[in-house]
């Protein structure tokens, strides 16, 4: 098998040993929002207990949430005039 497929695959060649690579937490466990209102919160489903000690861990450090516009509009001075028809 060459090194293009192994590494395609998920998989990582070692000097003359290949491994397996894990997959990242996010394809291991799924986050979902459950709940109404104040109620709402977010629960996470792990396929292990091991899985589940890291994401909790992860959850505990600093979160970073960044908003990545389609679309960026810049504001003119123009903005918050209104003009009407016949003026």
């Amino acid at each position: 098998m060459s090194d293009e497929k192994i590494r395609g695959a998920g998989w990582t060649k070692v000097g003359e040993a290949t491994e397996k690579k894990r997959p990242s937490i996010f394809s291991r466990c799924h986050p979902r929002v459950v709940g109404e209102g104040a109620d709402r919160h977010i629960e996470v489903d792990c396929k292990s207990k091991e899985d589940s000690l890291e994401y909790a861990e992860l959850l505990e450090k600093e979160v970073v949430i960044r908003v990545k516009p389609t679309m960026v509009i810049e504001e003119t001075e123009d903005a918050g005039k209104v003009e009407k028809d016949g003026a």
